[in-house]
């Protein structure tokens, strides 16, 4: 099959990879909505797995129509360092233990912030914070 076919059959997925990161958002409600796909629509509403399972259409799209051996060509010439690392990163980020001290990091900020804009000024007594306790 000529190569112009192919470059555009990988135009075509990756135009249905952008709609697919678009509409990420239905995939989570579609998991809320039927309990027995859940994990599957959740894992299809993850943004950062979107382009993945879309290269991985492409690889085998190419592998159908221009051969077995011209796939694993394509796949092994290209460098997936940089998107490894943004892999990795977003999944360390997406921890629960970084989310938790990231929020509490916030909310602590937030909170001396606030306090800080109300803190009493000089020479009028008490130096303790007028927020809200927590």
């Amino acid at each position: 099959m000529p190569e112009l076919s192919i470059q555009w059959i990988a135009a075509s997925i990756f135009a249905i990879a952008l709609l697919h990161t678009f509409s990420a958002k239905q995939f989570e409600r579609l998991s809320h909505r039927f309990p027995r796909h859940a994990g599957l629509f959740h894992l299809l509403g993850e943004v950062e797995v979107v382009f993945g399972f879309w290269a991985i259409v492409l690889v085998v799209v190419m592998a159908l129509v221009a051969g077995g051996s011209a796939a694993p060509d394509y796949a092994e010439s290209r460098n997936y360092t940089e998107p490894l690392f943004v892999f990795v990163v977003m999944v360390i980020a997406a921890s629960r233990p970084v989310l938790r001290t990231v929020m509490s990091v916030v909310n602590k900020t937030a909170h001396w912030r606030r306090c800080r804009r109300r803190w009493p000024r000089r020479g009028s007594g008490s130096r303790r914070c007028r927020c809200s306790a927590r």
